[in-house]
């Protein structure tokens, strides 16, 4: 079993005048150490802090938290550090025959800086040296997305876009993880961690269309501080390619000759990244991408034709996750 024990004011290395509150949590965390014997119970008897070489002094506890009014001992100086101590108190016993309690006692500690006046800013980090905390004060909750692919494909809709990541866990008092699109009403992911641990979580999120979507996964702790992360997401419109009208009757005085081509994509909202001809029995090539800040919403084909005869062509576009669209059109060449 663990006890899990910290503050949550003053901020280590925070500046404080004479007299000022400390708050904490105190729990167990109910999660079985290797070799405890089973149906282990805490409980938590006392809550002690000291300031610096001050006397002990017994906190107020309500559910996990507790407080306590504190004040800086006799002699501390303007700019001097001063540790606060929380110690935690009480009896852990274990179904394992033996019908006895072993007494514990933990501490967790961070200093401040003395300051007058009196005020509560957080210092500068350039103390984050000064700061020291043991052995169980319980860390904020973290969160990190897994890398994934922006781009999904917009057909057909809705689509179903997966993202997965992790926290770190239950250990650090993480309890729920959940999405939401755009602002909107909080969904719940799946928790994918051994032991249900919330290590790892998986969130399953369906997109109604196409466009682009904010998506922000958070987790929050027994607390309720929170970690966030905001990824967005594309929903690309499915490729489409167009040709321009064009001279299907061609007469030429000499060959080869090089027929231009022309046409329209749907761009940017179809991540296309190429655009290519091919002559049925012929050449093939790239296109030249004519659209603003080269988006591909516009293209140029330049297709040299060696004989006279009639030629079928194909466009393809082709998107970032490798879906194409296509147009065809035909041009017959004569003397």
């Amino acid at each position: 079993m663990t006890v899990q024990l910290g503050f949550n004011s003053p901020a280590a290395g925070a500046r404080v005048g004479q007299n000022f509150t400390v708050t904490g949590f105190a729990f167990d965390d109910g999660l079985p150490m290797g070799g405890d014997p089973p149906n282990g119970q805490i409980a938590i008897a006392v809550v002690t802090v000291t300031i610096g070489a001050g006397a002990k002094k017994q906190a107020t506890r309500s559910g996990t938290g507790w407080t306590v009014a504190g004040s800086l001992p006799a002699g501390t100086r303007a700019g001097d550090l001063v540790t606060v101590t929380a110690t935690c108190e009480g009896v852990v016993s274990f179904d394992d025959g033996s019908g006895e309690g072993h007494d514990f006692s933990v501490d967790a500690t961070l200093r401040v800086r003395v300051d007058e006046p009196a005020v509560t800013a957080p210092d500068t980090a350039d103390d984050a040296d000064s700061v020291t905390v043991s052995p169980m004060a319980v860390a904020p909750p973290s969160l990190i997305i897994d890398p994934f692919d922006a781009n999904v494909a917009g057909a057909p809709l809705p689509v179903e876009f997966v993202l997965t990541g992790g926290t770190n866990g239950t250990q650090v008092g993480v309890r729920n993880v959940y999405y939401t699109v755009m602002g909107g009403v909080p969904e719940s992911v799946v928790n994918t961690g051994p032991g249900g641990d919330w290590t790892t979580w998986r969130a399953q999120i369906p997109l109604p269309t196409t466009g682009t979507f904010a998506v922000t996964v958070t987790a929050t702790d027994f607390l309720g501080r929170t970690a966030s992360a905001t990824v967005s997401v594309n929903v690309l419109t499915p490729v489409t390619v167009t040709l321009d009208p064009f001279d299907e009757d061609v007469a030429v005085t000499s060959l080869p000759v090089q027929l231009a081509l022309t046409g329209t994509t749907f761009g940017a909202m179809s991540g296309i990244t190429s655009v290519r001809y091919a002559v049925t029995n012929g050449p093939s090539g790239p296109a030249v991408n004519t659209g603003p800040g080269g988006d591909w919403s516009t293209w140029r084909a330049q297709i040299p034709l060696p004989t006279t005869g009639t030629f079928a062509i194909t466009i393809t576009a082709t998107d970032s996750l490798g879906h194409t669209g296509t147009a065809s059109g035909s041009v017959n060449l004569h003397l």
